[in-house]
């Protein structure tokens, strides 16, 4: 039976890929709880659920998880959650077919079981030790090593999003855009729109997704995790 709510839309990626590919669920109809299957990271209220079940769902998470909301029930997310601040979080998406990978450019593969990570700072290791076991990811190298990721860590039946990360002495030098494009590629060989998320004070992202060709296609919001001291 194909899932009616929430609708296969850019902004509803998230949950509709937790929904899709075994989250726990907490709730019915249009007023629920969702996270990945564990460990999960994510929770996303949809609707004004009881709290019961936002309850059920951090014991699900995590720690240091991440709650998403939407623009009509961002007020009562945020009473659910009086220790985080509510920041918008834009959503993008391809209208148009992406631009080909260049025949020249950075060295550009999908990250291989061997290849070292060790080099990553720490967070960034253990995110791609994670992601390699699980999806498509693709690095630019550099002597070897890679340095730029860019891989669909959610996904619906319509639609692919894109997480990238960049050791940090490594960006403002194509990288990302680099690793992107060939993702794009395999994204659409399987019949996917890529969309993009990112938070309205990461400028940099929104830039890049702009140069990338996406275009504003809704908006979310979410509470990160408080800073531990």
């Amino acid at each position: 039976m194909s899932l009616q709510w929430p609708p296969d839309e850019p902004r509803w990626v998230d949950v509709r890929s937790m929904l899709e590919n075994g989250g726990a669920r907490f709730g019915g109809g249009r007023d629920f709880v969702v996270c990945d299957r564990p460990p999960s990271r994510t929770l996303a209220v949809v609707g004004h659920p009881r709290e019961s079940l936002v309850t059920q769902g951090i014991g699900a998470a995590a720690e240091r998880f991440e709650v998403l909301a939407q623009e009509d029930n961002v007020d009562f997310v945020c009473e659910l959650f009086p220790d985080r601040t509510a920041e918008a979080l834009e959503v993008y998406a391809l209208v148009e077919e992406p631009v080909r990978p260049p025949r020249r450019g950075p060295a550009v593969r999908l990250l291989a079981g061997t290849d070292p990570l060790d080099h990553l700072p720490a967070a960034l290791e253990r995110e791609m030790i994670w992601a390699r076991a699980q999806f498509r990811v693709f690095s630019v190298f550099d002597r070897g090593r890679p340095v730029s990721f860019a891989y669909a860590h959610r996904s619906t039946r319509t639609y692919a999003d894109t997480s990238i990360d960049t050791v940090e002495e490594y960006r403002r030098r194509g990288h990302a855009r680099a690793a992107c494009l060939y993702l794009f590629a395999d994204v659409r060989e399987r019949g996917l729109w890529p969309t993009w998320g990112a938070y309205a004070s990461n400028e940099a992202s929104r830039a890049l997704a702009t140069q990338l060709g996406f275009q504003p296609a809704g908006r979310i919001y979410g509470f990160r995790a408080p800073a531990t001291s």
